[in-house]
């Protein structure tokens, strides 16, 4: 649980992020909130998202999935194919000068559409 994604924050408070295992805990989704102003009322609005509940994988979770990283202390332990992607995914991207709206997300729903075999 966090706060939605892609929303400014609510003046005056921050809310916590936690994990919840619902495979393990069936009872309500609570939210703590850290108050950072006292000299403004705080209003919630009830057409206004309060949490956003962002479903993980068991998998992401693991030991082995959290610890599956490689660490590069400076640019120079880069390889071809990580400049390559770096080139692909932040510099090609901003040097079109027609660059489509969204192209990002419908790559990425190309790309898994292809690995579902669809």
């Amino acid at each position: 649980m966090r706060a939605p994604a892609n929303l400014p924050r609510k003046a005056g408070i921050e809310q916590y992020e936690g994990i919840i295992e619902t495979d393990r805990w069936f009872g309500p989704l609570l939210t703590n909130f850290r108050i950072t102003r006292t000299d403004i009322p705080i209003e919630f609005d009830p057409n206004y998202p309060l949490i956003q509940v962002q479903p993980l994988p068991r998998e992401a979770l693991d030991e082995p999935g959290l610890n599956n990283y490689e660490l590069v202390p400076d640019p120079s332990g880069l390889r071809p194919e990580d400049w390559d992607d770096y080139y692909d995914t932040v510099v090609r991207p901003n040097v079109q000068e027609n660059r489509p709206r969204g192209q990002y997300a419908a790559a990425a729903r190309k790309r898994r559409k292809a690995e579902d075999g669809g």
